[in-house]
């Protein structure tokens, strides 16, 4: 994970994190992990996903094409979320969700796969 994260910040590409947990619980885990992000938007700011808002919000304020962006989840309801808002989506892969697999644009079962994706896309 340090790998993709020290590669985007090179890359200087805007990053986020969208997350169902409060804001509390996400600074709490990003401060632990010594983790920063341009954006942080946790289920207090917007409606929760997959309703698009909170994704159609974070394009525009970095002022992207949505397909320029990747929005990388591990459910269902991510890949929804990236779809509803026109984002291209990736799965990470995990032992229980391999049956939403054809749901994405991409489908990543190791960091290191996701930097060859993403010099693709």
């Amino acid at each position: 994970m340090i790998e993709l994260l020290d590669h985007i910040q090179r890359e200087k590409l805007p990053t986020a994190i969208i997350t169902r947990n409060s804001q509390e619980t996400a600074q709490h885990i990003l401060n632990k992990h010594s983790l920063n992000f341009d954006i942080v938007i946790s289920r207090e700011d917007t409606p929760p996903k997959p309703d698009p808002t909170q994704l159609n919000n974070l394009v525009s304020r970095f002022n992207l094409d949505p397909k320029q962006c990747l929005y990388i989840g591990d459910m269902s309801f991510d890949l929804d979320f990236a779809r509803n808002a026109g984002v291209k989506s990736g799965l990470y892969v995990r032992p229980n969700n391999h049956s939403i697999k054809n749901k994405a644009d991409i489908v990543i079962s190791c960091y290191d796969q996701f930097l060859i994706g993403q010099r693709a896309l």
